[in-house]
């Protein structure tokens, strides 16, 4: 009967430790940072010419972004939420930490694989800029995230490794 007690009790205390033990790795919870393109508008003179109080600014001239055939016109898409998640604003402008304006397209999943991601801006002056990625994520020996990020403008491969592009566009209306 001792040896009944003794073996169940050596039984669930290996049982427990089994539930309970674990690799240091294991309790670490990854935030992917999501991937969101961030693109800057200048003139030949490097003026901002999505800031509207830049001359011939083209911040209010109907810009648009097709991504998936699906068409999002600048700063009509706004959804908050207090949780961290990817989620797909549209297109929207954002003033940088530079006090440069910026419109961007996002957000997408950091840790989901894309292959030529392609968004289209329709800069409604009868030009369009196509914008595309691709990313893969995979996990390293040490159990940590690495990326293959690539990215693109106009099927030309950038050396940006987040997603920031500089178009070079004439002034709305000339100026």
């Amino acid at each position: 009967m001792k040896t009944t007690i003794l073996l169940a009790t050596a039984l669930l205390f290996l049982f427990t430790a089994g539930f309970t033990a674990c690799d240091d790795n294991d309790d670490r919870i990854w935030d992917i940072y999501p991937i969101v393109l961030s693109i800057s508008v200048q003139d030949a003179q490097g003026n901002d010419l999505l800031n509207p109080e830049t001359p011939g600014s083209i911040a209010h001239q109907g810009i648009k972004a097709v991504y998936r055939g699906k068409t999002y016109e600048k700063d009509s898409i706004e959804m908050y939420t207090k949780a961290y998640l990817a989620l797909f604003y549209g297109l929207y402008a954002q003033k940088s930490d530079n006090g440069n304006y910026c419109l961007m397209v996002g957000e997408f999943d950091g840790a989901d694989t894309f292959d030529n991601e392609q968004v289209v801006i329709d800069w409604n002056d009868g030009t369009t800029d196509t914008f595309a990625f691709s990313n893969k994520m995979h996990w390293d020996w040490k159990k940590e995230p690495v990326f293959d990020r690539v990215f693109f403008l106009n099927g030309v491969k950038t050396d940006s490794r987040l997603g920031n592009f500089t178009v070079i566009k004439e002034p709305a209306n000339g100026l």
